[in-house]
This record gives C-alpha cells, structure tokens and sequence, in this order.
C-alpha cells in the first residue's frame, strides 16, 4: 500500500523563513513575484492539500512554472521544492539556481522510487 499524501504544509512548513538568516542548505530562492493570473500554469497552493506537480521548465524567476509558497508572497525555495519531492535535507544541489530547480523538476520523487524499486525486486524475487 502506498502511504498517504503528504500536504504541502506538512512537506515544508518545518523550514525556517529563507528571508533570515538559516543553516538550511539550498534554502534560496529567486525573487520572482507571484502573481496569479488567468494563463496555464498559474498555481496556487493550499498548505493542507499535496504540491503541485514540480515542473523543470521556467528559468530561475520559473515564470508560470515557478510554484508559490502558501504565504503567497514568494516562490518555493530551491530546499523546499526538494522538500516536496522528497530529497533528504541533506542533499546537496549544485550549480546556479536555474540549474538546481531544474534538478528537482527532472528528478522522481525520492520516496516514489524507494516504493518503486522495492515493489520490482519484490516481484522480481518471486520469479525466481
């Protein structure tokens, strides 16, 4: 059985404010302005529902792409986005900020590839 969803609030509502001073690796982000507009890709997040869906696409401000923080006031941080797609908080992206969203877009969530490679060789043991 796969656990249940985690909301996004539950995922990162532990990190401090990336606007003050932190040890939190990775915990930056671009000063794109959220605003919501009426075009594809504009998202809005519940703090008690799942993420989005982490895109690669957009450049470091992530323009349409970019996914805001439930305050509203701010994109997810580049810890936060891995947060969501659960990397441990101790990985360590490298490369400019572009680069490390696009890491975490192109990236299967950590946990979602845990279950997955343990489900195959589970089923893979049984054939033997």
């Amino acid at each position: 059985d796969l656990p249940k969803w985690v909301s996004i609030k539950e995922a990162i509502g532990h990190f401090p404010d990336p606007d003050k001073e932190n040890n939190v690796i990775n915990h930056v982000y671009s000063a794109y302005k959220v605003e919501y507009r009426n075009f594809t890709g504009h998202r809005q997040t519940d703090p008690d529902k799942p993420s989005p869906t982490i895109l690669a696409r957009g450049n470091g401000k992530g323009g349409v792409c970019a996914i805001p923080h439930y305050n509203g006031q701010r994109r997810l941080s580049i810890r936060e986005s891995a947060s969501v797609q659960t990397f441990p908080e101790n990985f360590h992206f490298v490369g400019s900020m572009n680069a490390c969203y696009r890491q975490i877009g192109n990236a299967v969530p950590v946990r979602f590839a845990k279950l997955l490679g343990e489900e195959l060789k589970r089923l893979e043991l049984e054939n033997i």
